[in-house]
Order: C-alpha cells, then sequence, then structure tokens
C-alpha cells in the first residue's frame, strides 16, 4: 500500500477541484479496455489506465458497481479482474481499482469488493483482524483510530493505521457486498493527516453505489 498525498476529505470539496468546473467528465472504464485521457479513444493493447485530467473525473467501476468523482489530476486504473474475498490487495492489484496522485511519491486510493453475508461491525472485524494477518510486518494489530463514517449515503467505519506510512481504510456492506476503499500516504508517517482525511472524505461522500 503506497503513494502521496490528496485522498481523504469528511464533507470537504476535492481537493484541487477549486478552478475546475463542477462537471466532472464521466469516463466508464471497461475490465480489459484501456484509455489514454478522459477524452481520448481507447487503443486496444494498451494497459488498462486513464492519464490525468485537467478536470475532475466521474470514475464508474465496472467490476464493483460504483461511482467516485476523482480530483482534477488524478489518474485511474480499473481492476480487471474481480477480488475473491482472499487475502488482501494492495495498490495496484489486478483485482483494485487503483487511483493515484499526479507523481509516484503522492497520495494515492484503491478500492475493491466481494460478497459478504456479514453486517457491518463483523465486517470491519474481519477487516482489521485480516490486515494484520496479512500486513503484520508493517501494520500493528490494534489501528489507532476506528470511527464512524459515511460513505456514499451508507453508514461504514473507518480504521486508520500507522504502518510506517499512513493507512486509512473505509469498509461498508451494501447490498451483500463489503467495500474497502483505501488511502495511502507515503510521505506520512502516521495514521491521521488533517490534508488526507479531507481529501479522503471528499471521495467516500462522492460515492454512489449501483446495483
Amino acid at each position: 500500500m503506497r503513494v502521496g498525498r490528496v485522498m481523504f476529505a469528511l464533507a470537504l470539496g476535492v481537493a484541487g477541484c477549486g478552478a475546475q468546473s463542477d462537471s466532472p467528465t464521466s469516463v466508464v472504464f471497461p475490465k480489459s479496455v484501456a484509455v489514454a485521457s478522459a477524452s481520448t479513444s481507447p487503443s486496444s493493447g494498451a494497459s488498462a489506465a486513464v492519464q490525468p485530467s485537467p478536470s475532475p473525473i466521474l470514475f464508474e467501476s465496472a467490476t464493483y458497481h460504483y461511482s467516485v468523482r476523482l480530483p482534477a489530476g488524478w489518474s485511474a486504473k480499473p481492476a480487471t479482474t474481480a477480488w475473491d474475498g482472499a487475502g488482501v490487495p494492495v495498490y495496484g492489484d489486478p483485482v483494485t481499482d487503483s487511483f493515484g496522485g499526479p507523481t509516484a511519491e503522492a497520495a494515492a486510493a484503491f478500492a475493491f469488493a466481494a460478497p459478504t453475508t456479514q453486517i457491518l461491525s463483523a465486517y470491519v472485524a474481519s477487516v482489521i483482524a485480516d490486515n494484520f494477518k496479512f500486513h503484520g510486518d508493517t501494520c500493528p494489530a490494534k489501528p489507532e483510530i476506528v470511527e464512524p463514517i459515511t460513505i456514499g449515503g451508507e453508514p461504514g467505519t473507518l480504521v486508520g493505521w500507522n504502518c510506517g506510512i499512513l493507512i486509512n481504510v473505509a469498509a461498508t456492506v451494501h447490498g451483500g457486498t463489503g467495500y474497502h476503499f483505501v488511502f495511502r500516504d507515503p510521505a506520512v508517517a502516521a495514521a491521521t493527516d488533517p490534508t488526507d482525511k479531507a481529501t479522503f472524505a471528499a471521495l467516500l461522500t462522492s460515492v454512489t453505489f449501483g446495483r
């Protein structure tokens, strides 16, 4: 899990969108189609990614059936296959929709989901346990923050660790599917940061779930 700074805003507008239009470009990313930019036609054979856009992008996940508004300057790479619920994916994995800032050192986020029969409290407990199971070499067993949050109008929980870098996971259960929205900032060695929290919260507020 890594990246730089720009994505956790709970009730704040999307960072970096100040002078941009309020109407984002809507882009659907089919699982196996490459998109060079928000306004460019897909080119067969290229990696499934969209380059940074000067205006906000409304990313629509063909794999996990949600949409999210990305700040101007962010790029996106959609998942090419669905997560099977096993393990804990990281940024850039084929099962994740990955969203990055303008440089490799910038903050970033990613999302993945799978069917679940758990209620939110049990799902969050499994998120915490699995994070330590698979990332206990860098992350402590007990997170520094566990607090309620709203994700696309749904009740969710925000969990934060200092794993040598800032790692925040926002989890929710919608329609029998458990969703992970993850934010990471390699420039911050803490579980919380006001700028990151504001950017991430704006993303979470912009989420809309499909079927």
